[in-house]
């Protein structure tokens, strides 16, 4: 083979080479900008201490015991707080992508809690729950208490409509 025809192989392969590592140094950038632009809260942030007292109707001071677990990655990410006190329980839950529920409920629309608020009530006496779903700033918020609440679940959406107001991104 030539001197000419082996320099332009080698370029060709030298060039070869160079292009595969921009690809590489330039993958993580791309990938980077694909990741999402938020970051999921705890849930155990997005609410005070004063809008649970209220919806467990204990005094004030009363030290509600907090426990906080967390799953997942990115998108896939999942904050869940759960609070226990005399037989109720509150679960917050907040993550990167809005999931389902099911049960014997009738919902109500909560248009101050966004386009997609709603707050949902047990209709059966033997499954005592009530749940209230929203979204902001493209993080799914979903508040649960182990317990039907009279008025539409009034106690649960106010507890839901002071973490929405307070949510900031």
């Amino acid at each position: 083979m030539s001197g000419f025809r082996r320099l332009g192989v080698m370029a060709g392969g030298v060039l070869s080479a160079a292009l595969a590592a921009l690809a590489v140094i330039a993958l993580p950038a791309t990938q980077a900008s694909a990741a999402p632009a938020f970051k999921v809260p705890s849930a155990c942030k997005t609410f005070t201490g004063k809008s649970a007292d209220a919806l467990f109707a204990v005094r004030k001071g009363t030290r509600l015991k907090e426990v906080s677990t967390h799953t997942g990655s990115g998108k896939n990410e999942v904050y869940t707080c759960t609070i226990k006190h005399r037989g109720k329980q509150l679960r917050v839950e907040t993550s990167g992508y809005a999931g389902g529920f099911g049960g014997p409920l009738k919902c109500y629309k909560r248009h101050k809690l966004g386009p997609d608020g709603q707050v949902c009530v047990s209709t059966e006496k033997s499954f005592p729950f009530t749940i209230v779903v929203f979204s902001k700033h493209k993080i799914d918020f979903s508040d649960s208490f182990n317990k039907t609440l009279p008025h539409q679940g009034k106690a649960l959406y106010t507890f839901a409509l002071a973490q929405y107001k307070a949510f900031k991104g």
